[in-house]
């Protein structure tokens, strides 16, 4: 459950039928809310914060609004906060990322702050885009809670393409966390260069090789996102989490700004 809430903190809103124009912009603040309804149990709800800081400005002409930054390779540095109310607590995200010429660096800590316990999850990532557009990396996962110490690897490539003036982002990972297995894959389908759709997809197999590869979960996900300002956008996600136990379902909103 709490990496749908963590999936659904970048989820988000609205859309308004106004065309968007390029407009470059080195900063970006982001507010969320998250209402998550479970098969068992009240439903519960959450709100989060995050601001992103590029070191250089983005310029975004040519290019899918949502894409600019990563095609454009501007390093950055990233803080948000989410809170939840019923299940009572906090996660706390620090991220980067940061390009030197082809090589990519990448760090993600998750910090989540509950009344029984508090977990730390860190990832670091190093990767090379092997050709414009593509990234191909590998990555370090350290998992930190009051009960236990789990370390992993995984592999994952992002692949951002022009589609004869329609892009396409496509992203797909493999993780191995002391040996259970998760494979998420997502693509993003953009109609203009304001406008996308996309579809997301995660599995997990807990230590069990005869089985399934989906048995123990499966995630999907739908998602829009719609520029109707130049700086401004809203995005809309919407998330079935099953496994053995009960069924999940969250709506994400989401609201941004760029500066």
């Amino acid at each position: 459950m709490k990496k749908t809430y963590l999936a659904m903190a970048v989820a988000a809103a609205s859309f308004v039928a106004t065309p968007a124009i390029a407009q470059d912009y080195q900063m970006e603040a982001g507010l969320s809310y998250i209402s998550l309804s479970p098969d068992v149990g009240s439903s519960d709800s959450a709100i989060g914060v995050d601001f992103t800081y590029h070191l250089e400005q983005v310029s975004t002409a040519g290019k899918p609004l949502a894409e600019a930054a990563w095609l454009n390779r501007n390093n950055n540095v990233g803080l948000g906060f989410t809170t939840v109310d019923k299940a009572d607590f906090d996660i706390i995200n620090l991220n980067g990322e940061f390009w030197v010429e082809d090589i990519y660096l990448a760090v993600d800590l998750d910090r989540w702050d509950g009344a029984n316990d508090d977990d730390i999850d860190f990832e670091v990532s190093a990767g090379f885009m092997v050709n414009e557009g593509l990234l191909a990396y590998a990555k370090v996962i350290k998992n930190t809670s009051s009960y236990d110490d789990e370390t992993g690897f995984g592999v994952g490539a992002k692949y951002v393409a022009d589609m004869g003036g329609n892009f396409v982002n496509l992203e797909g990972e493999l993780n191995s966390i002391d040996s259970n297995m998760e494979i998420n894959v997502a693509g993003d389908f953009y109609l203009t260069h304001d406008l996308s759709v996309g579809l997301s997809l995660s599995a997990l197999n807990l230590d069990d090789k005869y089985k399934p590869f989906w048995d123990d979960k499966l995630e999907v996900g739908v998602n829009a996102k719609y520029f109707f300002l130049p700086n401004a956008y809203g995005s809309l996600e919407y998330i079935l989490n099953e496994d053995h136990t009960d069924k999940d379902s969250a709506i994400g909103l989401r609201l941004a700004a760029r500066f």
